[in-house]
């Protein structure tokens, strides 16, 4: 009767549960912790985060007993990240670590603490956390060792160590058995991020004649292009979520591109002395038209490689593609349309 009771009370209103401020209410009962127990853990497998949250978290509150209450932290911790609340996640999962110590399960807790600090971006934790997953190499199979080193990757990104990022990265790789797998597309979005942030990081703010501005948008725009085929490497690990998150890391490239394309500085360096206002903004507006053409070679770059890949890419992650070309042909016509 008490589970029937339970099932009505979290369905009502159409809407899901989320976990109430206290969630020591009413009497304890054996009935209900078992039933708290196998609601949490089905829904939790099946990606009912909301729901297995909150029975969950009212069998650890309310039966410290049940034979179950260690494992429940670990899935109470894992569904709090999938649902995007990383740092209430932090605590179901220490508890769990603590209490599991060197063994498998304490290195499946450390894997999932680590995702909860960088999404929390607390990356030095994270950093941390991964470290003591490598000192736990007899414990821990390839994959967790992987995993542990992508974790370090990303928070050694977080913590502008990029450089050392793509080390750890490379170690990663070696390690990952499976090419289609999230930590697989884990790993390659992070070496997009790094990519990306090296192609922001060629935007140089001293003095430039002609040749050494044109040199500069060249080089930014030959980044940019690289950055699009690790954006095709992490689509081929076949993870849609890591897909759309490299889709937008390149997209935001490639504006980030599209500004200095549109208002290319023009530093007092470039400038030819002896001219008057009228023959200096004629030269600006050549200069510019020439850049401009210099942007649009890579458009046309970009696209090519976008649309050759269209019969070949992964059905999963072909959305990602669709839009991403979508939004390269709106720069590209802006850019064409802006030099006639």
């Amino acid at each position: 009767m008490l589970q029937w009771l339970l099932i009505l009370s979290f369905t009502m209103g159409g809407s899901s549960p989320t976990i109430a401020s206290s969630t020591s209410e009413g009497p304890t009962s054996p009935s209900e912790s078992e039933f708290l127990w196998k609601a949490g853990q089905d829904e939790a497998l099946s990606g009912k985060y909301q729901d297995a949250a909150f029975h969950l978290a009212r069998l650890v509150d309310r039966y410290p007993g049940h034979s179950a209450y260690l494992k429940a932290h670990f899935l109470l911790g894992r569904t709090l990240v999938e649902l995007g609340r990383p740092k209430e996640a932090v605590k179901p999962l220490k508890y769990y670590i603590n209490d599991s110590g060197k063994s498998s399960g304490g290195v499946d807790g450390r894997i999932w603490l680590g995702r909860a600090y960088l999404d929390s971006k607390n990356f030095h934790e994270a950093f941390l956390i991964a470290k003591e997953v490598e000192n736990l190499k007899s414990q821990a199979d390839p994959s967790s060792q992987a995993e542990a080193l992508v974790i370090k990757a990303r928070a050694q990104v977080g913590l502008n160590q990029d450089g050392k990022a793509s080390q750890t990265l490379d170690s990663a790789k070696k390690l990952i058995q499976e090419s289609v797998s999230t930590v697989m597309a884990t790993a390659q979005w992070t070496d997009l991020q790094i990519k990306t942030r090296t192609c922001s990081k060629l935007a140089s703010v001293g003095p430039l004649d002609e040749s050494q501005l044109r040199d500069q948008l060249e080089r930014r725009g030959n980044c940019i292009l690289e950055a699009l085929i690790l954006f095709k490497k992490t689509a081929e690990a076949q993870d849609p979520k890591w897909s759309e998150k490299a889709r937008l890391v390149t997209w935001e490239a490639f504006e980030s591109y599209s500004k200095a394309c549109e208002k290319p500085l023009i530093p007092k360096a470039t400038r030819p002395k002896n001219r008057t206002k009228t023959q200096l903004a004629k030269y600006q507006k050549e200069l510019t038209a020439f850049l401009i053409q210099d942007c649009q070679s890579k458009y046309d770059g970009a696209l090519d490689l976008l649309h050759s890949w269209k019969p070949v890419f992964p059905a999963g992650s072909a959305e990602a593609l669709s839009q991403l070309t979508g939004s390269v042909e709106k720069l590209s016509k802006k850019n064409y349309d802006g030099t006639h």
